[in-house]
C-alpha cells in the first residue's frame, strides 16, 4: 500500500511487452522457410541433386528439414498457444507459467541447430569435433634465417 492506495502485482510477460514481436518472429520464420524452400530446390535441380540421390544430397536435406521442423515449429505452437490462451482466461500466474513452458521450447528450438547438425552430418561432425575437443596434433613455429657478416669458417 502506497499513499492509502493499494497496488495489485501484475506479472509481465516478455511477449506482452513487445506485441510486435510475434509478428516480427513470424515474419523471419517465414524468411527461413523461403531460404529454405529456395536451397531445396536449388540443390533438387542441381546436378548433386539429380544423380541418383546421392547420400551427400540425403544428408543435406535431413539435416535442412530438421533444423526447419526444428526452429520454426516451437515458435509456430508458442503463437497457436498465445492466441488461444487468451479465451480461457487464466490466472496471471498461470498464464506465467504456461507461457513459460511454451517458450522452453522456443529456446530449445533456438539452440539445437548445432546439435542437429552434429548428429546429422557427419562433415559438421568432424568440423566440431576439431573445434571443441582441439588436440595439439599440429605444432607451429617460426624459423628465421639470418645472414651473418662474418666468416665463422
Amino acid at each position: 500500500m502506497l499513499n492509502g492506495k493499494q497496488f495489485r502485482k501484475v506479472i509481465c510477460i516478455i511477449s506482452d511487452v513487445g506485441a510486435n514481436l510475434s509478428k516480427f518472429v513470424l515474419l523471419i520464420n517465414l524468411a527461413c522457410c523461403l531460404c529454405y524452400a529456395v536451397i531445396w530446390i536449388i540443390l533438387k535441380t542441381s546436378s548433386l541433386g539429380k544423380k541418383g540421390r546421392s547420400k551427400v544430397t540425403q544428408r543435406i536435406f535431413k539435416s535442412l528439414v530438421m533444423i526447419l521442423l526444428v526452429s520454426v515449429l516451437p515458435w509456430a505452437m508458442f503463437m497457436v498457444f498465445r492466441a488461444s490462451i487468451n479465451p480461457i482466461q487464466l490466472s496471471s500466474i498461470g498464464l506465467w507459467y504456461a507461457s513459460s513452458i511454451f517458450g522452453s521450447g522456443v529456446l530449445l528450438g533456438s539452440t539445437a541447430d548445432l546439435l542437429i547438425l552434429y548428429l546429422f552430418s557427419t562433415e559438421y561432425r568432424a568440423a566440431i569435433r576439431r573445434h571443441i575437443f582441439k588436440t595439439d596434433q599440429t605444432s607451429f613455429s617460426n624459423i628465421t634465417q639470418v645472414k651473418s657478416n662474418t666468416n665463422l669458417t
